[in-house]
Formats: structure tokens, sequence, C-alpha cells
């Protein structure tokens, strides 16, 4: 990744962007991604590691799909230090706000049950991998697009 070929579109939170990357070489197509700048660290970054050991085990489960994966990290040098910025596809609503905005501020069942099959599954498969998540909420958990 090129970050050159990133152009920021807006700010989502504090550390979080969107972005319009054009990093696709062969097509030259545009695609948008979200850009996590972290607080600098003197360590490796666990997301990266965590990231890098799950592509390296082949999927069997089918959980996979439910699980955020970073698709590419690079560093960058500002006036406090360095900073990791890693990139990501972009997310829908996260399960908090998208409750939030519903009229009785509560999921449907019609909608609870599948939300949580999915991440009964995204957790099954990173607990065969070894992982363990310990930080589920609903303003960690995003609703596909």
């Amino acid at each position: 990744m090129v970050m050159s070929r990133l152009a920021v579109c807006f700010s989502i939170t504090k550390c979080y962007y969107l972005l319009l990357s054009s990093y696709l070489h062969a097509t030259r197509e545009h695609r948008y991604l979200t850009l996590k700048v972290n607080v600098r660290s003197k360590g490796p970054n666990p997301e990266i590691e965590l990231t890098n050991y799950m592509k390296s085990i082949e999927d069997i489960h089918g959980g996979e799909v439910h699980v955020r994966r970073v698709l590419d990290s690079f560093s960058i040098d500002g006036p406090h230090g360095t900073h990791c910025c890693i990139l990501y596809e972009p997310t829908g609503i996260d399960l908090s706000d998208f409750i939030h905005r519903l009229e009785d501020g509560a999921l449907p069942q019609v909608m609870l049950r599948p939300a949580v099959r999915y991440i009964l599954i995204a957790l099954d498969y990173i607990h065969q991998l070894g992982i363990i998540h310990t930080s589920i909420f609903s303003f960690n958990t995003y609703l596909e697009p």
C-alpha cells in the first residue's frame, strides 16, 4: 500500500477516517476504506498480529466472514512519535447506534436472533483458533451495510 494512493474523505471519529483508495493497481478501481490511526506504541500491534495469525490458518469453519480483519497497515511519524495506521473495509453502523435509532430502543426479535447467531459463529471461530475476545459490546459489533 502506498500512502499517496489514499485520499481522506472525512473523519468518522477522532482516530477513524473514511478513505478513498485507488491502490488496486491492475484495474485502477477506486474503493472506500477505513483508516484507524493508533496512538503511538512501542510494541507490535495486536490487531495486525491476530489478523496475520488468522490468515495463516485455512478457514474450514465459515466464521471467518464475520470477523473484521486488517487489510493493510503502515506507520507514520508524527510530532509525538510513530503511529501505527490500519486499513479496514468500512463497516456498517454499530449495534449500539442502530438500537438507539429504533423507535422502541430495542432490537426486534426478528433481527436479534440472526445478530446473536452471527456473533456466536464469529466467537466460535476465533475460540477454535485459540483467540479470546475480551470486549464484546454493542458499540464494537457492526452491522453489514
